[in-house]
């Protein structure tokens, strides 16, 4: 029984997409380039995954790369546009793989709920089945019994066991396994109507018939000697997948995975055999299923830059799951983390981050709400390396906190290259604002920076003055020409203008002559 959807669930989509463009490509648009608020995108991501739609983990997916593509270039500035790339390429492949995973990880558990289920309805069914032929068996032996004992009243015995043999009929034609039965001769005398559709052949057509015509060839010698040997057992019965899968053969050659229950009575010292046969092929078409999907899950996850961890109750509680690319990042082993327990999340975070990054997760618990941080690890070696993790919290129906799942990948170049590129951005700005020549950077036509000189050549007091002004703004109006011209040339092929003379004017309105590289 599948229950509706709550209403917080029919509206996640919307929520999503409010959440994706209203809020986080404001704030990324807002934003100076280079300030990660483009992380933020993670939230509807991880939210999307959750929709009881299928399709909108993918969409919100493709929605978030579309988005941050266009918020790159809207942003206010900050970062160089090369460096800013690399991060949001950087970021982008870590959110595929975050979600990739994550519905993944959803597909493989609902296949597994999908599953459980069908097992236990397959439980329940195979014993509503066996007390069916507990109480057909009993039925059956009443009825001949009342009949070989009844001396007086033989018309009144004889309308009691036909009332016993209608409700034997009657719950063996309504039962929903195949039910056979055979002599000791193993020919088939009773041929229920599930065995009709179950193997293809009709009652008329199968009485009579030795048992091995629903088994395949390879099967048959194995089964008489089974069969021989139950009857000598002195076991009167064996219940459903007692035996084992076995294979039955359709009327078309077609083969199909089975299981069986047998029973054997004797009556008026003759034997009779009855089993009980269920086609299992959708479970084993489940179970197949199943597999395939947590194999492809162990591949997405072994190819992923990082490791993804499962830990009872909190983060540094019982560690129940840690994919093999925890090694690649951090030198220690599954089985180190697993079963020899000798190193745990606390102690491979760096001294300097031990005590942050337990509160931010425990605060994010408190709040049923998923984590993500950045902090340094010591690998077995002793290297520190700087990871990015995502995480949530798995709860009971009562709050209660059960699991906490997450992902850990390695940034430790990104964060190597946001630290030189600071350090030469610092350097640059250093030299340019000892300059004994006024320097102004700009993007198309306007003014992104101006150092001390250029601020006092165009007599301004402060850079603002003369920042996000057109550079035609700046020039004689006689040269604007030749100032378009320099920027056109510049912007096809080439790196470098010779040094020209032009006119400026100032901020009071005064030319100076000037001599200009671009």
């Amino acid at each position: 029984m599948k229950l509706a959807p709550s209403p917080l669930m029919r509206a996640m989509p919307r929520i999503v997409m409010f959440l994706t463009v209203v809020v986080v490509f404001v704030l990324d648009c807002l934003t100076a380039r280079g300030v990660a608020v483009w992380l933020l995108y993670t939230v509807p991501l991880f939210m999307a995954v959750f929709s009881p739609r299928r399709r909108d983990p993918a969409l919100i997916a493709i929605l978030v790369t579309m988005l941050m593509t266009v918020g790159l270039f809207v942003s206010p500035p900050g970062l160089s546009p090369a460096i800013a790339l690399l991060n949001r390429a950087l970021g982008l492949s870590i959110l595929w793989g975050f979600i990739l995973v994550l519905t993944q990880w959803k597909r493989s558990r609902a296949g597994e709920e999908q599953v459980t289920q069908a097992l236990e309805a397959e439980r329940l069914e195979r014993t509503r089945t066996e007390t069916v032929m507990k109480d057909a068996q009993a039925a059956r032996y009443h009825a001949d019994r009342e009949a070989v004992l009844a001396t007086v009243g033989r018309e009144a015995a004889e309308a009691q066991l036909l009332i016993s043999r209608l409700r034997l009929e009657g719950i063996i034609e309504s039962a929903m396994d195949a039910i056979i039965t055979v002599d000791e001769e193993q020919k088939v005398i009773m041929f229920n109507r599930a065995a009709e559709q179950m193997f293809g052949c009709s009652t008329r057509e199968a009485i009579g018939q030795p048992i091995d015509r629903f088994l395949p060839t390879r099967f048959r010698e194995a089964h008489r000697h089974h069969v021989a040997t139950f009857g000598q057992s002195g076991v009167s019965s064996r219940k459903m997948g007692q035996l084992g899968t076995v294979m039955g053969l359709r009327s078309n050659g077609e083969e199909f995975p089975i299981e069986a229950a047998i029973s054997h009575l004797e009556v008026e010292r003759k034997r009779y055999y009855t089993v009980i046969l269920r086609d299992i092929t959708e479970r084993k078409q489940a179970e197949e299923a199943l597999h395939e999907s947590q194999r492809q899950l162990t591949t997405l996850i072994g190819n992923l830059p990082g490791y993804v961890y499962r830990c009872q109750k909190h983060r540094d509680g019982t560690l129940q799951y840690i994919s093999e690319g925890a090694f690649d990042l951090t030198g220690y082993t599954v089985d180190e983390y697993l079963t020899r327990r000798s190193i745990t999340f606390g102690e491979q975070t760096h001294p300097g981050d031990r005590q942050r990054v337990p509160h931010e997760v425990q605060a994010a618990m408190e709040q049923q709400r998923p984590f993500e941080t950045t902090y340094r690890i010591l690998t077995k070696s002793g290297e520190v390396k700087w990871v990015w993790e995502r995480g949530e919290g798995v709860y009971a129906p009562d709050g209660a906190l059960l699991y906490v799942e997450g992902f850990v990948t390695d940034i430790t170049e990104r964060k190597r290259a946001e630290r030189l590129l600071r350090q030469s951005e610092e350097r640059y700005r250093r030299l340019i604002d000892v300059s004994p020549y006024a320097v102004l950077v700009m993007r198309g036509d306007r003014i992104l920076f101006a150092n001390n000189e250029a601020i006092k050549l165009f007599g301004a007091v402060k850079a603002d003055e003369i920042v996000g002004k057109s550079i035609l703004d700046l020039f004689h109006p006689d040269d604007h020409t030749a100032v378009r011209r320099t920027i056109h040339e510049l912007l096809e092929d080439s790196a470098q203008e010779p040094m020209l003379e032009e006119k400026i004017v100032t901020v009071s309105g005064k030319s100076v002559d000037v001599e200009v590289s671009t």
